[in-house]
């Protein structure tokens, strides 16, 4: 029988190989954060009939990651979250 639940896409399985097995829970945390960040982003747009705003979204992004981080989520930590959307 198989199962019923979803199977991650080829591209997120890549991004765990190329991070490493130690990265692998602060990727994936960070993934699931980014998709989180851009439903949310969708909802504000589609029932505030706001234009989506990139800056806006990293920032949130950026704020989720640091309040995840204070509540414990280590491996996400451990990432460079504070330089998504810096210039090189």
């Amino acid at each position: 029988m198989q199962s019923a639940a979803p199977k991650r896409p080829e591209w997120w399985h890549k991004v765990e190989r190329k991070a490493g097995s130690n990265k692998k829970k602060g990727v994936n945390s960070a993934i699931i954060l980014g998709a989180w960040i851009l439903w949310k982003t969708r909802n504000i747009c589609v029932f505030y009939g706001i234009s989506p705003d990139v800056q806006a979204s990293l920032h949130s992004f950026k704020d989720e990651a640091h309040w995840r981080c204070l509540a414990g989520a280590k491996k996400l930590q451990e990432l460079p979250i504070g330089q998504v959307g810096s210039d090189p």
